[in-house]
């Protein structure tokens, strides 16, 4: 768990990464019958092909308001959180104490789900597709995404990368603060106490030595046991002094 807690850092730094590159590709990429070839970025930038004589090629913005707008917002917010993924990584690196990137991360997460939320909903219901082709006759219908007329439909803008990596970044950033949050939750470690050692005491041990009534030396009975010489004999009657252990 140690080893893996090391490298939580890298989390934020790969959403950060991603939520960058998904303003770098194309969110929506356009084939029309071999015809038509387009691609939209985040920031309203629109790279068309007309094939044959259909018409011009180039490079441009799309310039509505209820398009510009939205498109803005959600470029700002992405680029917001992709650089605050990377902030974050950083600091969770130089620092130990995880529990300062789980915010954060969860924050910056959140911005990158509303601005792509707020492109995919805004953005396609607005942009401008009679623009580029022409009147839908009666009974067709055209949107972002397809067209149909006489029964027939047919796909047109399709997701591209930096739609998908925008989501993407936004759910590693939310898994960052999760694994953030649970590696940064102390726990507590049962220890086994260590006995304490008793040491041993020492007590005093009753002496064995029998009390004498008469003299081993000289058989005259004893009148007092305290007396440490025979009154007979003068033989020495006190115990042999034990060596110490």
């Amino acid at each position: 768990m140690t080893d893996v807690k090391k490298y939580v850092w890298v989390i934020p730094i790969i959403a950060g990464i991603l939520a960058i590159i998904s303003l770098l590709t194309p969110v929506a990429s356009l084939n029309y019958m071999g015809m038509l070839s387009a691609n939209l970025w985040m920031w309203d930038l629109y790279i068309y092909n007309f094939s044959g004589v259909l018409g011009p090629s180039g490079t441009g913005f799309v310039t509505e308001s209820m398009v510009m707008i939205p498109s803005l917002i959600a470029t700002s917010l992405i680029a917001i959180g992709g650089v605050g993924c990377l902030v974050t990584g950083a600091i969770l690196k130089n620092n130990d104490e995880l529990r300062k990137g789980i915010i954060p991360s969860a924050l910056m997460g959140l911005l990158l789900i509303v601005g792509e939320l707020v492109w995919l909903i805004l953005v396609p219901t607005n942009f401008p597709m009679t623009d580029y082709f022409g009147i839908v006759p009666p009974g067709g219908t055209l949107t972002f995404w397809n067209m149909s007329f006489m029964g027939i439909s047919l796909n047109l803008h399709t997701v591209s990368f930096g739609l998908i990596g925008g989501f993407l970044a936004a759910i590693i950033a939310f898994g960052g603060a999760g694994a953030t949050n649970y590696y940064s939750k102390e726990r507590d470690v049962k220890v086994p106490k260590k006995k304490e050692s008793i040491s041993p005491t020492k007590e005093p041990i009753a002496s064995e030595t029998p009390e004498l009534k008469f003299c081993p030396e000289c058989g005259a009975e004893l009148e007092d046991t305290d007396i440490k010489f025979c009154g007979k004999c003068g033989f020495d009657l006190k115990p042999p002094e034990l060596a110490p252990l």
